[in-house]
């Protein structure tokens, strides 16, 4: 291979690899009622097999691709709730979650 196929080769690679570049999500889920964070909630990404589940301060982030996607959030004893959002690129913190 010669040394311009490898620099173009590399080039390539690379530039793909920014265009599939993911956007870190962060949001906080809490409890409507008590109003205090909602420890093991699922989200769901919706149409495929992505998700996350919120840590002991309610707290998550999940990694999406820029465009449209819609989240399921999910927990035991409580109706699950559905968002759509429009994924920015570099990324975004949702509002506040209640379930």
């Amino acid at each position: 291979m010669t040394r311009c196929t490898q620099i173009l080769l590399v080039i390539i690679l690379l530039s793909s690899s920014v265009l599939i570049a993911q956007n870190e999500i962060k949001g906080v889920v809490m409890d409507a009622e008590f109003d205090e964070p909602l420890m093991s909630v699922t989200i769901q990404v919706d149409s495929s097999n992505k998700g996350t589940s919120t840590s002991f301060d309610g707290t998550y982030s999940l990694s999406l691709p820029t465009g449209k996607t819609m989240l399921t959030f999910s927990y035991i004893g409580l109706e699950s709730q559905v968002v759509t959002i429009d994924v920015q690129q570099g990324g975004q913190t949702l509002d506040t979650i209640y379930m």
